[in-house]
């Protein structure tokens, strides 16, 4: 329900255009210019080290640590970081550290995101950030990681990865992990954990929520081409998303660039509907099924393309394989298309079928 206080004065037409055009938005359902995500979460109660600590362990209240062989690393919090005046050190040498942030359960409804900043500064070892999936008995069955920083990387990096699993996986919780081997000196900062609501049936398994990237690089999730001549380039954008702390961006000079995600298996007599959120500063952008007769995404034969958009608002795209799926169709992908000399986003890409 709307609620307005009004001055006393009459209002002039101006107030009460400006007043109507906000009833017909909120009542009847008129475009209206999208407003910012809401705040996400931090589930991490001292993501930044700036907090409290432990006095038995000098970390964060419930962070574990485990290693092998014992002792071989050395973890502290200490002054000094990316941001404010506390960050984490790992340093040492061993097979294996794994430093457990927190315990979450899990559900076909969301999806979980940790990211994190971290510095090499020494050694030949490496860094990532894990989840660990849980069965319901409490047994690890599989993780997903991301990162894998190393010396080679000479500043500061962020890595963030978004929980990716099949709809029928038996996990029913995870654990966020801090996860490194061999010989290491690493600060680490600025940890984050959140959970996204997303669709449960969705095939693309969260890719669509564009979330994962390494050092603000999209991993080879996301395949593009373009027309020839053409350009197009990838990052993450957190300035705007729609969803969740980043959206794709896409900015490219062609007559048409594509970004297409992983493959989904195609069934005959199923009708595969994508929707997902677009918004252009140039240029035009749509989305679209593509067609393949191999998983590899080399062969297309055909596609399906929503009506284009040229809107700097967020605005909701569909279409599905209703219609002329070419004959010897065996995958299909989720697709991002922008046209001419353009910059487009996208976030919230969502695969079912029926």
């Amino acid at each position: 329900m709307l609620f307005l206080r009004m001055r006393e004065r009459p209002a002039g037409p101006l107030a009460w255009s400006f007043l109507l055009s906000i009833i017909c938005c909120g009542l009847f359902g008129a475009p209206c210019p999208a407003d910012d995500p809401a705040p996400l979460k931090n589930l991490l109660d001292n993501g930044g080290l700036e907090g409290e600590l432990d006095p038995a362990t000098g970390l964060p209240a419930g962070w574990e640590v485990t290693q092998t062989p014992e002792k071989s690393y050395k973890v502290e919090v200490l002054e000094g970081g990316r941001s404010g005046k506390k960050c984490l050190r790992i340093s040492g040498e061993g097979k294996m550290i794994g430093i457990r942030l927190k315990h979450l359960p899990m559900s076909p409804e969301k999806r979980s995101v940790i990211s994190g900043w971290m510095k090499v500064t020494g050694g030949d070892g490496r860094i990532s950030l894990m989840h660990q999936y849980l069965l319901a008995d409490g047994q690890r069955a599989g993780s997903m990681t991301i990162g894998a920083i190393s010396k080679s990387q000479a500043d500061w990096a962020q890595t963030a990865s978004i929980e990716f699993v099949g709809p029928n996986d038996p996990f029913v919780g995870q654990n966020f992990v801090i996860r490194a081997g061999g010989k290491i000196d690493v600060l680490v900062d600025d940890l984050e954990a959140s959970t996204l609501a997303v669709t449960p049936d969705d095939l693309l398994l969260a890719a669509g929520e564009f979330e994962m990237h390494y050092n603000r690089t999209y991993t080879g999730v996301y395949k593009t081409a373009a027309s020839a001549g053409g350009m197009v380039e990838l990052s993450p954008d957190d300035k705007r998303p729609a969803n969740g702390r980043c959206c794709l961006r896409m900015k490219a000079n062609a007559e048409w660039a594509t970004t297409t995600l992983w493959p989904v298996k195609y069934e005959d007599g199923k009708v595969y509907t994508l929707t997902g959120k677009v918004r252009v500063n140039s240029g035009r952008a749509s989305l679209r099924i593509d067609y393949y007769k191999d998983e590899n995404r080399t062969d297309l034969l055909g596609s399906s393309t929503a009506k284009a958009t040229d809107s700097k608002d967020w605005q909701t795209l569909s279409v599905d394989t209703r219609d002329n799926v070419p004959a010897g169709t065996t995958h299909i992908t989720a697709t991002a298309i922008c046209y001419g000399d353009a910059e487009a986003f996208f976030d919230q890409f969502a695969l079912v079928a029926k």
